[in-house]
């Protein structure tokens, strides 16, 4: 599947958190999306958007990510949540083997009963499973806690 405005999209809100509530009371929706350097050279872009609906749920959940390069590499997007007691949960990756040009989102809700303090993205490029390269996303808090 081609999405060039993805990749847009994507360059333009690098590393912001948006938080489209007005009120602290009411839902927060925060978007992150990386485009480094080192990852871009290696030819990876995308992130995630997620609500936080509770101290331990986010709901709706949207991981993406885009090939940019011919390599024969395949890039692959996670979530890497921080729990109430501090430790982080590395959730699992998701990968698009679709070669160049190619994006791919995925969209869920995950819920932890460790709670959900923060949430942020990783997005890599592999050799197989060797992970080459990455990037990560800002981090967003959950205003349930």
């Amino acid at each position: 599947m081609r999405n060039r405005s993805f990749l847009l999209i994507a360059a333009s809100v690098a590393s912001l958190a948006v938080p489209l509530a007005a009120t602290p009371a009411a839902a927060a929706t925060y978007e992150h999306s990386c485009f480094s350097a080192g990852v871009a050279v290696a030819g990876a872009s995308g992130g995630g958007k997620w609500n936080y609906a509770s101290q331990t749920k986010l709901d709706p959940l949207t991981l993406s990510v885009a090939d940019m390069k011919a390599d024969g590499h395949s890039v692959g997007v996670r979530l890497i949540t921080r729990r109430s007691n501090g430790t982080n949960a590395y959730w699992a990756w998701h990968r698009l083997y679709a070669g160049a040009g190619n994006s791919q989102s995925w969209g869920t809700n995950l819920t932890d009963s460790a709670g959900v303090r923060q949430a942020w993205a990783q997005v890599a490029v592999f050799e197989g499973d060797a992970l080459l390269q990455m990037c990560v996303t800002a981090t967003g808090t959950n205003q349930y806690w």
